[in-house]
């Protein structure tokens, strides 16, 4: 089965109903996104993200109903817009209200560069490097140790993984082929 990806467009087109749905409904909602989307909406820094990843939805029914009937709308999954990955969140997350995207009745907030960053070295994935590179170019991140600092900020307590900080040495050093 091949994913189907939201270019920032159809990704535009879809909150942009699900704020209409929202309107019809007398509802106001808020949406905190994490991941792909924040590079694709935020930082124009991909073409596409397979889903959205949200921290929270308020109110929540509200907003499944709406994500829903949008995704039947628009031959998308449910869960084009999902809180899977809401348990790799910071704890004390910053939020920014989207310079991308903003509707009478959905209001989209993106996660702070740095906790993105944080998150990203903290997963550690081969497929997020394009986007630790972006990030740390951003964030003006020059070392591996600024970016372990960076990541403890966001998650104090936790150990970062070796895996995040090597995936972070070879793509500041630019050893690191995403091809």
């Amino acid at each position: 089965m091949t994913t189907i990806l939201l270019t920032r467009r159809r990704m535009f087109d879809a909150l942009a109903r699900v704020g209409d749905v929202l309107a019809r409904d007398g509802v106001v909602a808020d949406v905190h996104i994490v991941g792909g989307a924040v590079m694709v909406m935020e930082y124009d820094a991909r073409d596409a993200t397979a889903d959205i990843d949200a921290f929270a939805y308020e109110p929540h029914g509200a907003v499944e109903r709406a994500v829903a009937a949008v995704a039947k709308d628009m031959d998308l999954p449910r869960s084009w817009l999902n809180q899977q990955a809401s348990a790799f969140v910071p704890r004390a997350a910053d939020w920014c209200r989207s310079r991308s995207f903003d509707h009478p009745n959905l209001h989209v907030y993106a996660i702070a560069p740095e906790q993105l960053l944080a998150m990203k070295v903290r997963a550690g994935r081969p497929t997020d490097a394009e986007d630790i590179k972006i990030l740390c170019g951003l964030l003006s991140i020059a070392t591996v140790d600024e970016a372990e600092e960076m990541t403890q900020r966001a998650f104090p307590g936790d150990a970062v993984p070796a895996r995040g900080l090597a995936l972070v040495r070879d793509v500041l050093s630019g050893d690191y082929d995403a091809t």
